[in-house]
């Protein structure tokens, strides 16, 4: 049985992107938040469309970026392939962990994505979904995680990505609500977006007031995203050797990019151009 190979450090470094209510005080929420916000069957159904259009098949051996709780991960390794979840986040990872069973097995490895500790050259795909490349606030960020898909496929291998690029610059602005209901659970969420256009950074700033049980609790916490255009971040792609050759919207294939930014399928090159990054 075919199982990743891991060199040096598995423990991640100092981490400042992450969702921090989502992936700290309410992680233990994660899958009820993000399964009632997303629809991950189409996310999985559009993985293995692609990887199916561009001749990867059944199989293949997949680097699962951002894994979560494995709501991709376990999917896809259930219809047959080798998948390995990479995350910072021990308590997502735990549950990821535990989800584990004789038909759905991936591996799991907390580490920091834009410096991976895995032998080069092994995997058919990378993904990485759900705007993770919006938290590469920096270009040495965003360099590093491109660098590393890079370093992780094999030649021609395919990396499937998608980020917010809302068509109204507006949408980065101002605040927005949303509330998630289940039997016993009821969490209201509000974001405020501060956008810096120069620094091309938006804040988001934000408030979960969750209702379980007859008890209520109360989390503030402040994310950092990259506001950047799809042209700025193919390039950037082009310039780490990851070449793009498909861009549609979420989370189909031959749908249009909608309002919040395209789903991106490149390819890995042979060479990658090394160039400063600040």
């Amino acid at each position: 049985m075919w199982r990743p190979q891991a060199v040096g450090e598995n423990e991640p470094k100092e981490v400042t992107f992450l969702s921090e209510v989502e992936y700290g005080p309410l992680a233990h929420l994660y899958d009820a938040l993000n399964q009632a916000a997303r629809d991950y069957g189409q996310q999985v159904r559009l993985i293995q469309e692609t990887l199916d259009r561009w001749g990867v098949g059944r199989g293949a051996r997949l680097l699962d970026l951002a894994c979560a709780t494995g709501l991709h991960a376990h999917r896809l390794a259930a219809a047959g392939h080798r998948v390995v979840g990479i995350d910072t986040s021990i308590p997502l990872l735990r549950q990821a962990c535990a989800k584990a069973n004789g038909t759905s097995r991936p591996s799991f490895l907390c580490q920091d994505m834009r410096a991976l500790g895995l032998r080069a050259g092994v995997f058919d795909a990378v993904y990485c979904l759900n705007h993770t490349l919006n938290y590469m606030v920096t270009n040495r960020d965003l360099a590093g995680l491109l660098a590393a898909v890079w370093r992780a496929l094999r030649h021609g291998g395919l990396f499937i990505f998608d980020f917010i690029s809302y068509l109204d610059p507006s949408d980065w602005q101002g605040q927005w609500r949303d509330t998630c209901e289940t039997a016993d659970l009821q969490v209201r969420m509000t974001h405020r977006y501060t956008t810096d256009w120069l620094k091309q950074t938006c804040v988001d700033r934000h408030t979960y007031e969750v209702r379980r049980r007859g008890r209520r609790t109360r989390h503030q916490g402040t994310d950092r995203l990259r506001v950047i255009l799809v042209q700025d971040l193919l390039l950037h792609a082009e310039m780490a050797g990851l070449s793009p050759v498909h861009v549609c919207g979420k989370w189909r294939l031959d749908d249009p990019v909608g309002q919040t930014g395209p789903v991106v399928i490149a390819r890995k090159a042979r060479e990658a151009f090394t160039g400063a990054h600040s």
